[in-house]
């Protein structure tokens, strides 16, 4: 899609970050682990720093951990002078689609979100995406660096700048990478079928 012209491609920035005591719970990197990770001083200030060395007055896109961590980043973003707003799955509909209006008019410059601004939204003229998490989803990696690569011929976007805060692409691939997707897809049901075996055969009972 790149090479022909219906997205742009991403210039990738990767945070020099541990991420060695990230900690799996059913198949995803725990809140906690997360947390304890990437939601320190040090890593608050990073996002600032990254955003306004690589991305400064674009607007932008950030994922992070959970409501606790997105509303201390939005925080942190305010104090630096720069217009952030927080959305989250608990947020009033009227509230998010007021929200949402005012980053697509750009008065809004970075949108702060948790599991929101993933499939279904859509606002091309968003130049940077800030993945502010871990995640050992492929798809839910690809959904979130996705929202940066829209067409906007409006602003004269040419490509878009995706930071990486939690080196999610030296395990998942940069967006826009080759993947054989039919062996993924055959890996991902050869798992299921052998988390299968282990469950209990199942029998009707008689009298019912």
């Amino acid at each position: 899609l790149i090479d022909r012209g219906a997205l742009v491609p991403a210039v990738t920035i990767s945070a020099k970050i541990d991420t060695s005591g990230l900690k799996e719970e059913r198949g995803e990197y725990t809140d906690q682990s997360q947390m304890q990770v990437l939601g320190k001083r040090e890593v608050y200030d990073g996002v600032v720093s990254k955003y306004k060395q690589y991305g400064d007055g674009k607007k932008a896109i950030i994922y992070n951990i959970n409501v606790e961590h997105s509303l201390e980043v939005t925080r942190r973003f305010l104090e630096e002078g720069i217009e952030a707003e927080h959305v989250d799955g608990e947020t009033p509909d009227d509230t998010r689609k007021a929200i949402f209006a005012r980053y697509k008019s750009g008065q809004t410059k970075v949108l702060c979100n948790v599991g929101v601004a993933t499939t279904g939204f859509d606002d091309p003229s968003t130049e940077v995406v800030i993945i502010n998490r871990a995640t050992t989803s492929l798809t839910l990696w690809l959904q979130m660096c996705g929202r940066g690569g829209r067409l906007c011929p409006e602003i004269g976007k040419t490509h878009f700048t995706l930071i990486d805060m939690a080196n999610n692409w030296k395990y998942l691939g940069l967006w826009a990478d080759d993947r054989d997707w039919e062996a993924i897809f055959y890996e991902a049901s050869a798992k299921k079928k052998k988390a299968k075996k282990g469950v209990a055969p199942v029998k009707s009972c008689p009298s019912c």
